[in-house]
């Protein structure tokens, strides 16, 4: 790398300690030279000025650009994705490469630009797009770098774990501008009008269909400071397991637009530390326990119930291995049957169905809470031993 400029997309909530943690972070890099460092800050903070970035950065020679936006009572997801979007609106066409951090994350060490640098640096790396940068209660900290398209990642390692926390994600700057540009702008301005939903997972979507044959590069090192990526909106005004479906639906919409290649291996579906096969079951199961035996098609619940074995049978489409589709279809078929015997009234179908999700979700634990599973861990130890 001869000069590379990196930009430090931030996307700032209402918690300026947070912001000033995060920016003391990004100025104490230590980075050889020829690699250069700038900070856009997207807002709704009238205290963040100017002013209190200087005082914030005393003493560091740092290139800091302010987006101030008008996002007052506009729901948390169609906020992050109108942020997203006005940084890509405002991202100067000197950056090479964008790095995004949450307005909980920070970067974890002195030394994590440096450590980013190096790998992009590697004439291995050269066709990079893209880089997944593990935050660090996700990372096992052992230095390992995979480099992959990015359908192979997601495959490898989960399409929500590769994609989903905005502050992994560093992007070459087109690849940046492409997925967070005119189209998200547009489903951030429908959804501040409220006529759709976004979830926390909708850049994956845009990111995926940017990048799904582009290489990318996971970097199994401690590299981003974030105690937890929060899987739902804590101010929503619908259910998580409603969220969990938007979610889920997300996914099915994705492979709509694909129409081809738009089927992928078990691990594709990880989410968190389950699939989310368990996952969706798991809200199925929670709706169902509201439930009481004079259940009727009619009741808003009960349909949704219905409308979320469909999304299940769905997704089981886009699952290459036909003999794991086939078990999942079994699955979800039964659920259908003991839903069906529910409306009909037939005695002890309350409990069938009691019975069923907890069969089903008995060891419902499938992935450890690092992104690296122990047979990645095996083949590392088998390479260094």
């Amino acid at each position: 790398m001869s000069s590379t400029t990196f930009a430090f997309a931030l996307l700032a909530g209402d918690d300026l300690d947070k912001a000033a943690h995060t920016l003391e972070t990004v100025a104490a890099q230590e980075v050889g030279e020829g690699i250069h460092k700038k900070i856009i800050i997207a807002h709704d903070n009238a205290k963040l000025t100017e002013e209190w970035i200087g005082k914030v950065l005393d003493g560091h020679d740092m290139s800091v650009m302010l987006i101030p936006m008008s996002l007052k009572d506009a729901h948390p997801q169609a906020r992050h994705a109108s942020m997203l979007t006005a940084l890509s609106n405002a991202m100067p066409e000197d950056v090479d490469w964008v790095w995004t951090l949450a307005d909980d994350a920070s970067l974890y060490s002195k030394f994590s630009l440096e450590q980013l640098t190096t790998q992009l640096g590697m004439p291995a790396h050269r066709d990079v797009r893209f880089v997944h940068a593990c935050i660090a209660p996700k990372s096992n900290d052992t230095g390992y770098t995979q480099m992959a398209s990015v359908r192979s990642l997601c495959e490898s390692h989960g399409y929500f774990e590769i994609l989903g926390s905005p502050s992994s994600l560093v992007l070459a700057a087109d690849v940046f501008r492409l997925a967070f540009g005119k189209h998200l702008g547009e489903m951030a301005a429908q959804a501040r009008d409220g006529d759709i939903r976004m979830t926390p997972f909708t850049q994956c979507q845009l990111l995926y269909l940017a990048l799904a044959e582009a290489n990318g590069l996971l970097i199994d090192s401690k590299l981003v400071a974030q105690d937890r990526v929060k899987t739902f909106d804590a101010n929503s005004d619908i259910s998580e397991s409603k969220q969990m479906f938007l979610i889920a639906g997300e996914l099915v919409e994705l492979a709509h637009i694909l129409e081809a290649d738009n089927s992928w291996d078990m691990h594709f579906f990880r989410f968190g530390q389950k699939s989310i096969w368990t996952e969706l079951l798991h809200y199925q199961r929670q709706i169902s326990a509201l439930f009481d035996h004079k259940a009727g098609q009619g009741d808003a619940e009960v349909v949704a119930f219905i409308d979320n074995w469909q999304v299940l049978l769905t997704l089981a489409d886009h699952v290459n291995d036909k003999e794991t589709a086939s078990i999942i279809r079994n699955v979800v078929t039964n659920g259908i049957k003991y839903t069906l015997e529910l409306l009909h009234g037939e005695e002890n179908s309350l409990k069938k169905l009691e019975n069923f999700f907890a069969s089903q979700l008995a060891n419902d634990l499938v992935y450890p809470s690092t992104l690296l599973r122990p047979d990645h861990m095996k083949q590392l130890m088998r390479k260094s031993a």
